[in-house]
């Protein structure tokens, strides 16, 4: 679905094509904003009505617009926390890399203007997961630039940095969907046998928790409620569709 604001009121003074027939042209120029649950392949139709003066609308034609997915890859999951004061923690997961040339993490303290902060050299291979500190200095906001080996470019969405809670792990995004990241805030839990259960109470899923920060898909889970079990500390996870 695509979001945009319709601007009534506004009128342009164009010439007759009698008059001047190249003045006469006109175009209209415009933003969208689209849903990040948008996936590669889906198709929009679109057209637009054209008023002059009073008269009838004018239709235009049926344009289409298909989302592509411009890269080799598919970005499972970006988020980034706050460690401590002056440290803040990027990670993501991907999924079929292929082509994939380096990362470009960007830093922005107002959300709309961007900063080179820090470039990883991707796997370019399988499903990988990655993660770098950064000086937290003047940053709030952060993007992941996605560059191909064949000089294609893409963005993650923009997230806002959360703070880090008094616990040893933080997860993320929650509610979740195909995926949860755990990330280690303190090497005391790093290692250590973790259980998700579900609100009766079953084990639903077993792992390792490992230092850092790792993605654990949950695709396979029904809507609900959920535990994250780690033997000192119980976290509540939503899993939504």
């Amino acid at each position: 679905m695509f979001f945009a604001n319709t601007v009534k009121g506004q009128y342009v003074n164009i010439p007759d094509s009698n008059t001047n027939k190249l003045a006469s042209n006109g175009f209209v120029r415009f933003q969208v904003l689209a849903d990040e649950n948008i996936t590669a392949g889906t198709v929009f139709p679109n057209k637009a009505y054209i008023y002059f003066d009073y008269n009838k609308s004018i239709v235009t034609n049926i344009i289409t617009t298909t989302i592509q997915n411009p890269l080799p890859l598919t970005l499972v999951n970006f988020g980034a926390i706050s460690k401590t004061s002056t440290e803040i923690s990027v990670y993501w997961a991907t999924s079929n890399e292929i082509n994939t040339k380096y990362f470009i993490i960007e830093a922005s303290a107002d959300g709309s203007n961007f900063k080179p902060a820090a470039e990883l050299a991707a796997i370019s291979l399988g499903d990988n997961n990655y993660s770098h500190s950064l000086p937290s200095k003047n940053v709030l906001y952060t993007r992941l630039k996605i560059v191909d080996k064949d000089g294609k470019v893409a963005y993650s969405k923009i997230i806002k940095i959360s703070e880090t809670k008094n616990s040893g792990i933080t997860i993320s995004p929650n509610p979740a969907k195909n995926y949860l990241s755990i990330t280690v805030n303190k090497m005391d839990f790093s290692n250590t046998k973790s259980n998700l259960i579900n609100s009766v109470g079953m084990v639903v899923k077993s792992f390792i928790i490992k230092s850092g920060t790792q993605s654990i898909n949950i695709s396979d889970l029904p809507m609900g409620v959920y535990y994250l079990q780690t033997g000192v500390q119980t976290i509540k996870v939503f899993v939504e569709k």
